[in-house]
């Protein structure tokens, strides 16, 4: 399996959220990938919640083999159990299908860098109201930016990328 690590550090009314995850995902055929699951750690005012995540099955990024302006539906299934939580939690399942959208090939600036990207569109078939928009850095697969939006199209939470490597090296 390859190892994805990655640091989300958030607020939320002025609380700071770190959220350290690692993703483990699988070579497969066409230069794919299928995510097998991860690891999460959560803290925030000195507490921390660990959670694992099971993918069943594991599943294929192929939104990467659409052409500009199709779509395919994406059935996600997991499982997460939680680690030495600081009270009882039972494990939890839950299945989703995205309709996965490739909208565009295009540039954009983030913290003052400019990447070549690939914007996909991804809705909850059924949920109008959860809408999100990924950048996706052109060849690698790393998204640059995502925007998850509600059906007015009002921004309702940005992340961006502030650093990555790929084998160490920067991109």
């Amino acid at each position: 399996a390859i190892k994805v690590s990655n640091l989300l550090r958030s607020t939320l009314r002025g609380q700071t959220i770190d959220t350290t995850s690692e993703a483990f995902e699988q070579i497969a055929e066409n230069e794919l990938t299928r995510s097998l699951g991860s690891e999460s750690v959560v803290s925030f005012s000195g507490m921390s919640l660990t959670s694992r995540t099971v993918n069943s099955p594991a599943y294929l990024n192929g939104e990467f083999t659409l052409q500009l302006g199709q779509s395919m539906d994406k059935t996600t299934a997991s499982t997460s159990t939680y680690v030495n939580p600081p009270f009882p939690l039972t494990p939890t399942t839950s299945s989703s299908t995205s309709r996965i959208t490739y909208e565009a090939r295009t540039s954009i600036n983030v913290l003052g860098r400019t990447y070549d990207t690939c914007l996909y569109k991804s809705t909850i078939v059924g949920d109008d109201n959860a809408i999100s928009f990924v950048w996706y850095i052109f060849g690698k697969g790393i998204p640059a930016r995502i925007e998850s939006r509600d059906s007015a199209g009002t921004v309702l939470g940005i992340n961006e990328l502030k650093s990555a490597t790929i084998n160490g090296v920067g991109i």
